[in-house]
């Protein structure tokens, strides 16, 4: 299973750990502290402090970041960006100084509480912060999903969120084929579900009653709860000492509702067969998220802090972000090179102000009027071939780069032709894509 961060350590100068995330509930901690201690040499050796930021062995690398005594560590790929990453950190580094700032005040320096309970929260600030880099290739598509409309799985939310209470602290629902129709569960307790799923499917168990499985994967004092029904189950993640009963009353009405849902002709998303490079592609499509006087009132208030040169950056490409445009036309309209210009797009995802996804070409209807406009344009008949080539798939419901593996012609090419057809082409995001 791909993941947009392997796992993140919070670490005092002192070789002290007090945080630990994991997306996949592997429990690393003194290996990853050792191996970083060992790379770097000493922490507080301040020359090098300022000079190395990355170090790179076998097929995984650390990156990190810096704030007073503590750092934060993340194990990611070695093929990655690190400037993404960089950005990512900078901004996890700040929401938890300020969210623990009391308690890191309480912990001395021989790591009194270190590592403990009171910091668990922040793998939720984590997970959601980290939603906001979906559409980067490789993030998106990471777990095989059923596809109900947005209206429907609002209301599987709202319902799900008022469980969490007495003892349920998050939970989610899926097929017993292992496609998610909800879940607020942190990423290594997914990963934790989806492994035991064989294991839930042979169990035997009365619907509403839920079977009680405690896994070593999980943070102690906790266990799960779950719900099978013929095709489908209920997970919750509860407090190991919390009431059974009070549990089942508040999960009921979440269970009931999944129970009831006809899942025979609900479309299923399919994830990536391949792990992909977390980094920005030139075929990206880049979304605002403002309209253009929420940017002018807003942006430089949001890009407070941020690094001059980061900053600048940062406003060029919003100056040419009032609509979707594609990475490659960004490039092109600022002069930045995709190193800058990866680091910007990313400082503008973690604030809010810009989200990426991949292309989904749709072409209009292939009438007189649209054949006299390819006569008028005076199209070279290899591009047409081309056209002809990747015409059934421009539907809207796959990216240019599914659209070149179908058709083995290279997706820049396929951008080239059909940035020629102007206004008969749209260009849909993952998130309006037709399905």
């Amino acid at each position: 299973m791909w993941h947009l961060v392997k796992e993140i350590i919070v670490l005092r100068n002192s070789g002290i750990p007090l945080f630990h995330y994991s997306a996949t509930g592997e429990r690393r901690v003194d290996d990853i502290v050792a191996a970083f201690l060992s790379a770097i040499g000493s922490l507080t050796e301040e020359a090098g402090e300022q000079q190395l930021r990355v170090i790179s062995f076998a097929s995984d690398k650390f990156v990190w970041v810096k704030r007073g005594d503590i750092y934060m560590i993340a194990l990611v790929s070695a093929e990655d960006s690190t400037r993404i990453y960089r950005v990512i950190l900078q901004e996890l580094i700040e929401r938890f100084v300020g969210q623990y700032y009391e308690e890191l005040r309480d912990i001395d320096s021989d790591g009194v509480g270190a590592l403990g309970s009171r910091f668990e929260g922040f793998a939720d600030t984590i997970e959601a912060f980290l939603h906001r880099f979906d559409g980067i290739l490789g993030p998106a598509r990471r777990y095989k999903t059923l596809l109900l409309d947005s209206d429907h799985v609002n209301r599987l939310k709202l319902l799900l969120s008022e469980t969490e209470d007495s003892g349920i602290l998050r939970g989610a629902a899926l097929t017993l084929e292992g496609h998610v129709i909800v879940s607020t569960l942190r990423a290594y307790e997914m990963e934790i579900v989806l492994d035991m799923l064989d294991t839930i499917t042979k169990q035997a168990c009365d619907p509403e009653e839920p079977l009680r499985i405690v896994h070593t994967g999980l943070d102690p004092g906790t266990a799960f709860n779950v719900y099978k029904g013929s095709d489908r189950a209920c997970v919750f993640v509860v407090d190991s000492r919390s009431s059974t009963a009070e549990a089942l009353e508040k999960a009921r009405g979440f269970v009931r509702a999944i129970n009831s849902i006809d899942i025979s002709r609900v479309p299923r998303l399919e994830p990536f067969p391949t792990e992909g490079v977390v980094a920005f592609h030139e075929l990206d499509l880049v979304v605002p998220t403002m309209t253009d006087t929420e940017y002018a009132d807003h942006a430089r208030t949001l890009l407070a802090g941020v690094e001059s040169d980061t900053q600048h950056n940062a406003m060029m490409i919003l100056e040419h972000l009032r609509k979707e445009v594609l990475l490659r036309d960004i490039l092109q309209a600022t002069g930045l090179d995709m190193e800058h210009a990866s680091e910007a797009l990313a400082v503008l995802i973690s604030r809010g102000l810009a989200r990426v996804s991949r292309a989904y070409p749709v072409l209009t209807t292939r009438d007189e009027r649209f054949i006299a406009y390819l006569e008028v344009i005076g199209m070279p008949k290899k591009d047409y071939d081309i056209l002809n080539r990747v015409w059934e798939h421009c539907d809207g419901s796959k990216s240019v780069s599914e659209i070149a593996a179908l058709t083995n012609v290279p997706a820049t090419k396929i951008i080239e032709v059909l940035r020629r057809l102007g206004t008969h082409v749209q260009w849909k995001t993952q998130w309006s894509k037709v399905r």
